[in-house]
């Protein structure tokens, strides 16, 4: 068993358009506008969407 348990999501790289969306399976979360244009980590969990951007 490893030390840390696994986090049960699933894992994309993303891009925030110029209207501060990012698309996720089909659908497009809005995001601060001080992100455009940024590359961006997408973590789908069952209950919610998380998005990293700058680690």
């Amino acid at each position: 068993m490893p030390a840390v348990p696994l986090e049960r999501r699933e894992k994309r790289a993303g891009r925030v358009s110029s209207a501060a969306l990012v698309r996720y399976r089909l659908n497009d979360y809005s995001v601060p506008t001080a992100y455009g244009f940024q590359d961006v980590v997408v973590k789908g969990f069952v209950d919610e969407v998380v998005m990293l951007c700058r680690g």
